[in-house]
């Protein structure tokens, strides 16, 4: 590669790099992987935002300068590359997880912190044997690689006779835990290779469907394989290597030989000397890469039960008539180009539709919590006896008694003559036969009742008294009661004048 093409490609702006380079990258490496680990690769998206919202919270009360929210920061970093956010299998659910691109960006600065000497006999004694290995299964000569088992197996009987005489003594601690170290280093990388090769057949998944709605030669080569059954994920440099590591892993005697060994290791004098989380990794190593694996082959077999299900129903069909539209409209557009420029003035308004998209995991969810009462419920008093008389007069304070003007209108109907009743009771004259006992709220009750003022037209003129005892007097309009008012409508509020 020239240092041109890799300069290219160093600037192609990789999620990592602009993680490195970024304003919350404190945040991200000292948050993120202690909550998204390679025990704990997802998390359902409320569950995230509740401990990184604890950890702002933390971070705040230190006095670092925390300027948003969990949703806030894990929006920013999934528009970034650094988070993944997907949808649970036959769910509504979401998750958050690490990308390939934020694994490599906290493993190198992992690495910055790590003190530890990289360079020892153990280290050397892998790599000299792994080359051994190398130069000896690739050698086309059958009877190269004869010598080089037989010279191997001569170093192993070698080996025995002197165990058998005690001339070799068990390795010491301290090569023992450089051992151990080593292997260490070497699963480190697995949690990022899984999500690399999920994230490797899903971008292949994505060119496969282009390939088929494209109408380039290629979507007749692609359509054909798919209806012969070829997969295509399989057949991929990540998927074959993919499917030898996952007929390994899932041998049931490898897994219960590794998990022996594990065990057998954990109680030699030597792991004292090692950190109880790379015991508790290496116990739980096993389990890990095996449910990953099969999480990554659950994800390739519906990739492709997909991929088939697309091209043998209507979906890849629509696809194909829309991809051949919008490659019409965009040749239009280039066409056009040449003779409107984009900011001339055509003369058309085009109505543009637009939907709020929001994700589920931005929604607040309710908290019983928040309506609990934390004070102690004590004992009301014995309530006092009730006054009638002060609960009516505190009554009339604020309401008006509509009861008591009906009977003011039925008295005054029954102390007119029969040509007065004929004529009609005014308001002026009920105030006659009994004042306003609620000064102006007497007036408007009585406006209300008697309703519409009907044909007559004119004034009158109506008195009451406040409750300080000042006498007041207002014109309104002539309006009479034409029979008195029937029924009890009880106290009702008072209306503003």
């Amino acid at each position: 590669m020239s240092e041109v093409h890799r300069l290219h490609r160093l600037m192609a702006e990789d999620p990592a790099w602009r993680l490195l380079r970024s304003d919350t990258v404190y945040f991200a490496a000292a948050l993120l992987p202690q909550h998204l680990s390679a025990q704990e690769p997802r998390l359902r998206t409320e569950v995230l935002f509740e401990l990184l919202d604890a950890d702002l919270a933390a971070m705040r009360e230190e006095g670092f300068e925390v300027t948003g929210d969990a949703a806030g920061y894990c929006n920013l970093w999934r528009g970034n590359g650094i988070l993944a956010r997907r949808v649970i299998p036959d769910s509504r659910e979401e998750t958050y997880e690490l990308t390939p691109a934020a694994l490599s960006a906290f493993a190198f600065i992992a690495g910055l912190e790590d003190t530890r000497v990289s360079i020892n006999q153990s280290r050397l004694a892998t790599i000299q044997q792994r080359i051994r290995q190398v130069v000896r299964d690739t050698d086309p000569d059958v009877m190269n690689r004869m010598r080089a088992l037989q010279r191997e197996r001569a170093r192993i009987d070698q080996q025995i006779q002197r165990l058998g005489r005690g001339e070799m003594p068990p390795v010491d601690d301290r090569h023992a835990a450089d051992d151990v170290r080593d292997v260490l280093s070497l699963v480190e990388a697995l949690p990022r290779d899984f999500t690399r090769v999920r994230t490797q057949l899903e971008e292949i998944n994505r060119n496969l469907r282009e390939k088929l709605i494209d109408s380039s030669g290629q979507r007749g080569t692609v359509l054909a394989d798919v209806f012969r059954g070829v997969d295509h994920l399989a057949e991929s440099d990540a998927g074959r290597s993919f499917e030898g590591f996952y007929g390994l892993i899932m041998d049931p005697e490898l897994g219960a030989e590794f998990e022996d060994n594990i065990e057998v290791l954990a109680h030699r004098p030597f792991a004292r000397t090692l950190p109880a989380s790379d015991l508790r990794f290496l116990e739980d190593l096993m389990g890990l890469m095996q449910d990953r694996s099969a999480e990554v082959e659950s994800v390739m077999t519906n990739l492709t039960r997909s991929l088939r299900r697309f091209v043998q129903t209507d979906e890849f069909r629509t696809d194909r008539v829309l991809g051949h539209e919008i490659r019409a409209a965009n040749a239009s557009a280039l066409e056009l180009f040449r003779h409107v420029q984009p900011y001339q003035d055509t003369g058309f308004d085009f109505e543009l539709s637009a939907i709020d998209i929001s994700s589920l995991g931005a929604w607040q969810l309710y908290d019983p919590g928040d309506a609990r009462i934390d004070s102690q419920i004590v004992d009301a008093p014995e309530p006092e006896a009730v006054d009638w008389a002060e609960l009516l007069r505190r009554s009339r304070e604020t309401d008006i008694d509509y009861e008591e003007l009906r009977r003011s209108v039925a008295d005054a109907f029954a102390a007119a003559d029969p040509a007065g009743r004929a004529a009609g009771i005014s308001v002026g004259q009920v105030l006659a036969h009994r004042p306003a006992t609620q000064g102006v709220a007497s007036i408007i009750g009585l406006l209300s009742l008697a309703g519409d003022p009907g044909p007559d037209t004119g004034e009158e003129t109506v008195s009451w008294r406040t409750i300080a005892g000042t006498r007041r007097s207002a014109r309104i309009p002539l309006t009479r009661f034409t029979r008195p008012p029937a029924g009890s409508r009880g106290f009702q509020p008072r209306k503003d004048i």
